[in-house]
C-alpha cells in the first residue's frame, strides 16, 4: 500500500512514519537487567521493565507517547482521533501504574 491509502482505518504511511520514529527513540525506553553500567534510578528501570512486558502493540504507543509529548500528535502521527488515542493512552498508563504499584517491593 502506498501513503494515503487506508487499511482498517488506519492510513499506512503515517503508520510506516511512526515506525521509523519507534525505531530511532526505541533504545532509550529499553529495559535491560544485566547493564551494570545504567545509571537510571530504581523508578526508571522498574517503569522500563514494565513497559518491555507490554504487548507490541501497547508498548509502541507508550513510547511514542512518551517522545511526542501529547496525544493530539501522537494521534496526527498514526492518523488516529485525538480521542481514541487519549482513552487508550490513559489505558496504558493506567496498566503502567499497577503493575508498578503490584511490584513496589520486588527488586528489578
Amino acid at each position: 500500500m502506498k501513503r494515503g491509502q487506508k487499511s482498517a482505518g488506519l492510513d499506512v504511511g503515517k503508520v510506516r512514519d511512526a515506525a521509523t520514529v519507534y525505531r530511532s527513540i526505541r533504545d532509550d525506553y529499553t529495559f535491560r537487567a544485566d547493564d551494570i553500567f545504567s545509571d537510571d534510578e530504581e523508578r526508571v528501570r522498574r517503569v522500563k521493565f514494565i513497559i518491555s512486558r507490554l504487548p507490541v502493540a501497547e508498548k509502541s504507543i507508550i513510547e511514542l507517547y512518551a517522545e511526542v509529548g501529547n496525544v493530539r500528535e501522537l494521534g496526527a502521527m498514526l492518523g488516529i482521533p485525538k480521542s481514541t488515542m487519549a482513552e487508550e493512552v490513559r489505558r496504558i498508563r493506567s496498566k503502567i501504574l499497577n503493575e508498578y504499584d503490584r511490584l513496589k517491593d520486588t527488586e528489578i
